[in-house]
Order: C-alpha cells, then structure tokens, then sequence
C-alpha cells in the first residue's frame, strides 16, 4: 500500500547508486566475486574446525553434573555416598503383579548393583510394590546400566512389571532422545530439500544449500559443546540439546536461504 515510502525518509531508489554501488556489503560482495573459490573454501574450512568441537563432546548430563557452582543437593548426596549407597535418596520402584512376589523378589535380588530391596505394600487390585536401592550416581551411566539389567531380569519373572524412578525416568528420556536425534533431524533435512527443489527448480543448488545449512548448523553445535566443556566447566551436553539446537539452527539458517536464493533468483535476469 505505502510502495518505497515505507522506507521515508531514506527512500531507496531503484538502481541509485545510493543503493547498489557503495556501501560495507557492496564491498564484501565485489571481493566474494572476484575470488569465489578461495572465500568458499576458507568458509567451508572455519566451518569444519568448529564442527570438530563435537569430535570431544559426549551427551548425557546426570543430576549431580547440572550445576556449574558447588550445590548444596550434590555436596549432600556426596556425603550419603560417602557412607551408604549412591540410590538410598532415591530408590527405584518396582511394580509387579502379586501372585509373581516371590519370583519378582528373587529376580531383583539377583540384578548386580542392587544394593537392597524392601517391599512396600500391596493394592487391592492385585499388585505389589518394592523400593530398590542401587549403588550409583542418580541419572549416571552406571544408574542405566543397574535399571536396564533390573528390567531384564524382572521381565523373565513378571513379563508386565513396572520399573520405574527417576533413574528410570532419566534412561527413557535419554533413549527417547537418541530415537529422535535418528527420525527427527533426517525428517527435518527431507521436508527442508523438498522444499529448495520446489522453489529453485533445480538439481545441484538445493543439495549444496542444504549441506550449507548442516555445516553451519554442526559448526554451531560444536563452537557450542567446546565451550560448555572447556569454558563453562560441563563435562557433557544434555540429551535433549542436540536435537532442539539442529531442530532450531537448521529452521533458521534455511529460511535465510531461502530469502537470500530467492532474492538472487530475482536478479538473474
């Protein structure tokens, strides 16, 4: 409705050189043309020393590894550990069916890293319950591997049992978010080509833009992992961070793209 007044009081004017001729990024554009090759291998080159950031970080924060200063819970568990094991703050629960009590309780007796197992009541509708302790860190990997090998072995006795606690809450949130790191991001990719190819109708610019935005995307993720280890004091990234980062990095950094190709595409002719 407003047309180039929208802009007043810097009207730009078609071809002007106001406009096209001068300026900071007139000046970057004209060195980037002389000299495509080497400014694209240097850009690629950077990228790709950032992305190695991710070469030295792992994933999987516990709960004792959330903090960056001395909490008052981690300084408190590290004393319980000192003397008693890791899971007494937090046991994990075990729900079975009643008539299955005596087989359930040997097959949690028998899991190596369990510390002790003590019943805690039975329901009306026919299902038990026990408080198991085990010897680790809340949400470490040596936790997982306890809850996992518990599962195992009460499944053989009681193939509807519940194992459940935040332990075992921490280890499906944690599968939950590698199954997605495998469906989710090559979902993402798929739809984001899809869609460069029905916009610039051609073959090689959309596998290249879109190698562009991983690129950036993993240097990001990796300038990121690097300084949360080395400079923030993290010994790794939470499970849900790299998902949500190339979830959002990858969003972004496509529609840019996408404006920037479009825009050239305009000027072509």
């Amino acid at each position: 409705m407003l047309g180039p007044r929208l802009f007043w009081p810097f009207v730009p004017r078609p071809g002007s050189a106001d406009t096209v001729e001068t300026g900071p990024w007139h000046r970057i554009a004209e060195g980037v043309a002389r000299r495509p090759g080497l400014i694209g291998g240097i850009s690629v080159l950077a990228l790709a020393v950032l992305a190695t950031g991710l070469l030295g970080t792992t994933i999987g924060l516990s709960q004792t590894e959330q903090f960056r200063v001395k909490a008052d819970s981690v300084a408190g568990f590290e004393k319980l550990a000192t003397h008693f094991a890791g899971g007494l703050a937090d046991p994990t629960v075990v729900i079975a069916d009643t008539s299955r009590t005596s087989a359930v309780q040997q097959a949690i007796d028998s899991t190596p890293g369990v510390v002790s197992v003590t019943p805690t009541g039975q329901s009306a509708t026919g299902r038990s319950s026990w408080s198991v302790v085990i010897n680790a860190a809340p949400a470490s990997e040596r936790a997982f591997e306890i809850v996992a090998a518990l599962r195992d072995s009460v499944h053989t006795a009681d193939p509807d049992v519940l194992v459940g606690g935040s332990d075992a809450k921490a280890l499906d949130v944690r599968d939950a978010a590698t199954r997605d790191r495998l469906v989710v991001i090559p979902a993402i990719l798929a739809v984001v080509l899809m869609v460069l190819y029905i916009l610039l109708r051609a073959v090689v610019a959309p596998l290249v833009l879109t190698a562009a935005t991983v690129l950036s995307a993993l240097a990001a993720l990796g300038l990121g992992g690097w300084a949360s280890i080395h400079i923030f004091g993290f010994p790794r990234l939470d499970s849900s961070t790299p998902l949500f980062a190339l979830l959002f990095l990858i969003a972004l950094g496509v529609d840019y793209t996408i404006f920037l190709v479009t825009r050239a595409r305009e000027e072509t002719a």
